[in-house]
């Protein structure tokens, strides 16, 4: 599926633990590189772009501006027990096409 400049553009994160299971984490950001190496970071809970789709599901939807590859990185904490634990996504690319 092509995805071209001024389109929306979802990307969606999963968290889970070593048994696989989904949980909800304590904070999320997302790291949003664009082609120009400009970028915007994004936090859960703040801004209406990343939201919670369902349990230890988040998604980050913007509207692309650039043509060229788009980077994504989602930082997470998650605290139970009285620990806390962190965690970082892989870089995500998704290309961007200039026009139709």
């Amino acid at each position: 599926m092509s995805i071209f400049v001024g389109q929306s553009l979802d990307v969606t994160f999963t968290c889970t633990n070593r048994a696989n299971e989904l949980f909800d984490v304590t904070t999320l950001t997302c790291r949003v590189e664009k082609p120009d190496g400009t970028a915007t970071v994004y936090t859960y809970g703040t801004d209406l772009q990343l939201a919670r789709i369902s349990v230890g599901v988040y998604r980050i939807t913007i509207t692309v501006d650039q043509a060229g590859d788009w980077w994504f990185r989602g930082n997470f904490t998650h605290t139970s027990g009285g620990a806390t634990v962190s965690g970082t996504s892989r870089e995500i690319p998704r290309t961007v096409t200039p026009t139709r």
